[in-house]
């Protein structure tokens, strides 16, 4: 399938949009260097002795050196019998009804406002172009239709692209595209520009994949409350990506996937060794499977915490895969104190007595470890107000991922830990717990409630990411160091 195909066959023709114009423009340059030819070759066929234009600079600068032939078809033109003769009509016409069609693309098939009357001008030119490749030459009343420039005498196809460069200038003042590490982004919010810088990143990493593929390059825009980003990631016409970043979808784990799709499941798990073992370090990797067949995407060094990051440079150092310096340099600004746990603190004997264990409300899925505490807030404003919070959501949505840096954690009743808000919470170093089943919003009444236990907006709880828990009440908590880490780390420091 080809790649815009595969992009339009997902309903996302709106994120080609800026290479639609980018090519349309570069077509426009194309069509009327094909229209000057064309006049030049009747000239020359008028006037053998004329001199013609040297058309090879402006082709390679058009990057169609392959054109060249352009230069002989002018040369070679001749008029008999009032005909205008020109030995390589076909091609000519080939070239200028492809261009035609690729600069009126982002007019006709982008899914905005129709320009029904500029389509249908499209059309009518394109069939006359279908006509003209079954001539060997040219009468005068064609030359006229393709070239002329006066609308009192009718449309000709000079005309038309004319008024399609109009509209393209138009829309590419209406998308106001911008370059932000790479990617074409347009109508997109600001807190949106980290995300794409992040997912940029993340693709200059895996560039070597694409063997000098030039692909699509890398559109990103905003549909409603999702960020639409489009690349091909790939060699081949399948290899297009287009994510949905919206974080509403639930997402089974690799035991679902190992139980329905075992040999999918074994081709994974292989992948990702080959990956680590080829890379030399953790990766964080997106694929599909169609039709039982597995589908690597693109990959990326995984994001880490401090102690994660321990922990994956010694065991790639001690599997063989990585040299000791180069463990050693990926952990170089590692200190004691990064290499702990914040756990709950023990609660002494006399609390225990008078208070009994810790009240736990609910169970989730942890997307980042740690223990958070602090007031239930229903909203993002909230977490404007200064005190410590816990944003409490149905959904983990891309418009809160600036309220993460102003939070202590992050409780979401669906989604997953591949939500991109929770990943985004991972990297802030934010507690984060999803999937919640026993979470209960009541927004009108700006209540949450684990069963029978009910809490007002402005009370706390507390979100233990190591083990997935949400307790009542703000809890305690200790850093524990991990002894046995940082012995690792050090050994690998001390030893030559």
């Amino acid at each position: 399938m080809d790649k815009q195909k595969a992009v339009a066959t997902l309903g996302q023709n709106s994120l080609l949009l800026p290479a639609w114009i980018t090519a349309a423009l570069l077509a426009n340059d194309r069509l009327k260097l094909y229209l000057s030819v064309l006049q030049s070759a009747a000239a020359h066929a008028a006037d053998p002795q004329a001199p013609l234009p040297d058309w090879s600079a402006e082709l390679r600068q058009h990057g169609q050196a392959d054109l060249l032939w352009l230069g002989e078809l002018a040369a070679n033109a001749f008029v008999q019998d009032a005909l205008l003769v020109l030995p390589q009509l076909d091609a000519l016409t080939q070239a200028i009804g492809d261009d035609l069609q690729t600069m009126a693309k982002p007019v006709c098939e982008s899914g905005g406002a129709p320009e029904p009357a500029l389509c249908q001008r499209r059309e009518q030119w394109l069939a006359f172009l279908e006509r003209l490749k079954e001539q060997e030459a040219l009468h005068p009343g064609d030359l006229i239709a393709l070239t002329h420039g006066e609308r009192k005498a009718g449309d000709s196809l000079h005309l038309l692209v004319m008024d399609l460069h109009k509209r393209l200038n138009a829309l590419s003042a209406q998308i106001a595209t911008e370059n932000i590490d790479g990617a074409h982004a347009w109508q997109i919010d600001p807190e949106d520009r980290p995300l794409i810088q992040a997912f940029m990143r993340g693709l200059q990493r895996t560039a070597p994949l694409k063997f000098g593929h030039p692909g699509l390059a890398t559109a990103v825009t905003r549909h409603g409350k999702k960020l639409l980003i489009q690349n091909d990631i790939g060699t081949n016409d399948a290899h297009v990506l287009v994510l949905e970043v919206s974080g509403q979808r639930n997402a089974h784990g690799h035991a679902s996937l190992a139980q329905t799709l075992p040999q999918a499941w074994e081709a994974l798990q292989n992948a990702a060794r080959t990956l680590e073992h080829e890379l030399g370090d953790m990766q964080d990797f997106e694929f599909t499977v169609q039709d039982g067949h597995l589908h690597l995407l693109q990959t990326r060094s995984g994001k880490r915490t401090p102690r994660a990051a321990a922990r994956i440079a010694l065991d790639l150092h001690e599997a063989g895969l990585i040299e000791r310096q180069t463990a050693r340099e990926r952990t170089a600004h590692l200190k004691p104190k990064d290499l702990v746990l914040q756990q709950l603190a023990p609660r002494s004997g006399a609390e225990a007595a008078e208070g009994g264990q810790p009240l736990e409300l609910a169970r989730a899925s942890s997307a980042c470890s740690g223990i958070a505490s602090g007031e239930i807030a229903l909203d993002p404003e909230r977490a404007r107000a200064g005190s410590p919070v816990l944003l409490v959501r149905p959904d983990a949505q891309t418009d809160d991922i600036e309220a993460l840096q102003r939070v202590q954690g992050l409780l979401t009743q669906r989604g997953a830990r591949t939500a991109h808000a929770a990943v985004v919470a991972r990297q802030l170093g934010k507690v984060c717990l999803v999937g919640c089943a026993g979470l209960r919003i009541d927004a009108q009444r700006q209540t949450v409630a684990f069963g029978p236990h009910e809490y007002a907006v402005g009370q706390s709880l507390t979100l233990d990411g190591n083990q997935g828990i949400v307790y009542a009440g703000a809890l305690a908590v200790v850093d524990v160091p991990d002894l046995h880490l940082q012995r690792r780390l050090q050994a690998l420091r001390d030893n030559p």
